[in-house]
């Protein structure tokens, strides 16, 4: 690391990075100077927007005419529900493509907090795809290590993949050796520069760039709305979903496969960023749906060779890789049709003790 980037990194100047000026202005000198260069491609065709209450009263039909592609609610912070939230998830609902996000509080229980996002998604549950971590927090508590931010987001993925939202020059000096870890899951990044130049320890998938807060018109009451922009390094309806805008029409096909390898993870989502739930052997078999996009199958049972059955309880799903290597489609051939056969019956009313019975099936049985 250069001593430029330690010094931006420093968690000692992070407050500065929070006066949006001032850290556009600082960026702008480093890339005028040939300091930082940009490392990912976003362009304002696919923008977006994430709010909270400050955002006030927002008219979303007026946010998508602005250009936005999606939007990012913020769900709450800590175990406090943003007072907006159910009215934003309403308004947005049909008309963008929306996933949450949450502030971690680090001197309030991971657990507690985990618990909470999962209360308060809970009639949301069909439309998340993903929630967001804002990971920003400018204090100490008792639950400031990162070991504590991975008990907040496993408890969290135990229903929904999670995605982390923060700033390298915060990032960098907290995160520790779990660097890796939470370079599982895609990032939110923000920097307010020119480019995006500071990628975070450990983060492989940059999916989102929070590149300012500018003075905007996009629907809403607040003078100020965050501007944040899709990398299209990244197939965007596959993160999305497009459950708020086109919901899916018609019936899912439920098919069968059979475990071509002598091991195969099932997740719990469909990528290999997402933890092991199962682990599946040579000639077990899998029902579910084949997700054409990612190339996996959403399970709805694992049957082992031994005939033993398993399957996710909701809202919990399992994934594993529909790849030709790992799994190969069962067949179902039908039996053969049964030749046309005449039969003459003659149907009888009877009278049994009195009572009076009409015959109304008749099962015919082959004799020869």
């Amino acid at each position: 690391m250069t001593t430029l980037e330690k010094i931006i990194k420093s968690e000692h100047l992070y407050p500065l990075w929070r006066i949006g000026w001032l850290e556009r202005a600082f960026f702008l000198a480093c890339r005028k100077f040939g300091k930082q260069t940009a490392q990912k491609l976003f362009t304002d065709v696919w923008k977006g927007h994430d709010v909270s209450y400050y955002q006030a009263y927002i008219d979303f039909i007026a946010m998508k005419a602005s250009g936005a592609k999606f939007c990012i609610p913020r769900l709450g912070y800590g175990v406090t529900k943003d007072i907006r939230f159910d009215e934003y998830m309403a308004g947005v609902n049909s008309v963008l493509p929306n996933n949450p996000y949450h502030f971690y509080h680090p001197e309030l229980s991971p657990v507690a907090q985990a618990d909470k996002v999962l209360a308060i998604l809970s009639p949301y549950l069909p439309r998340i795809s993903r929630v967001w971590l804002d990971m920003e927090y400018e204090w100490t508590g008792a639950y400031t290590d990162s070991k504590h931010w991975k008990t907040y987001r496993d408890g969290i993925n135990t229903v929904y993949p999670t995605g982390i939202y923060t700033r390298a020059t915060w990032w960098d000096s907290r995160v520790g050796i779990l660097a890796a870890e939470f370079g599982r899951d895609p990032f939110w990044v923000a920097q307010y520069a020119p480019a995006l130049t500071l990628i975070p320890k450990g983060a492989r998938f940059i999916y989102l760039w929070q590149e300012g807060s500018p003075i905007y018109e996009a629907g809403q009451d607040s003078p100020r709305i965050d501007l944040d922009k899709w990398n299209t390094d990244y197939n965007f309806d596959a993160e999305w979903n497009g459950v708020t805008v086109t919901p899916p029409t018609g019936e899912t096909t439920m098919e069968t496969w059979k475990v071509v390898t002598a091991s195969l993870k099932v997740r719990s989502g469909n990528s290999t960023a997402y933890g092991q739930v199962q682990a599946l052997a040579l000639n077990d078999k899998i029902e579910g749906v084949f997700d054409a996009v990612s190339q996996w199958i959403d399970i709805s049972k694992i049957i082992r060779a031994n005939g033993s059955t398993f399957s996710p309880v909701a809202p919990a799903k399992w994934w594993c890789s529909g790849l030709p290597a790992y799994v190969e489609k069962v067949v179902v051939v039908p039996p053969p049709a049964v030749d046309a056969v005449t039969l003459d019956i003659t149907l009888h009313d009877v009278k049994v003790a009195g009572d009076e019975y009409k015959a109304v099936g008749v099962k015919a049985i082959k004799t020869a």
